[in-house]
């Protein structure tokens, strides 16, 4: 199945590590990839319940950039 992706949950809030996730992916050939990791909730849960519009998208858009950097370092070290 070298043309499907695999959807790959748990990253993030059910516990699931970045390496977990990079297992996940297609290595070598000449399309690597095949994977979509789901980090929605714990994207999109605010800490606190009274959190102010703009202190929502500076923690989402900090939580975005740490599971990216997290992810893209896992798939740089996965064999």
């Amino acid at each position: 199945m070298p043309n499907n992706y695999f959807l790959i949950p748990g990253f993030g809030a059910q516990g699931g590590s970045a390496q977990d996730a990079a297992a996940g992916f297609v290595r070598g050939g000449s399309r690597p990839g095949g994977a979509i990791v789901n980090i929605s909730r714990a994207l999109f849960s605010a800490s606190t319940p009274d959190v102010t519009e703009s202190a929502y998208f500076s923690e989402f858009s900090r939580r975005l950039a740490r599971f990216n950097h997290e992810l893209n370092t896992a798939l740089s070290h996965a064999p």
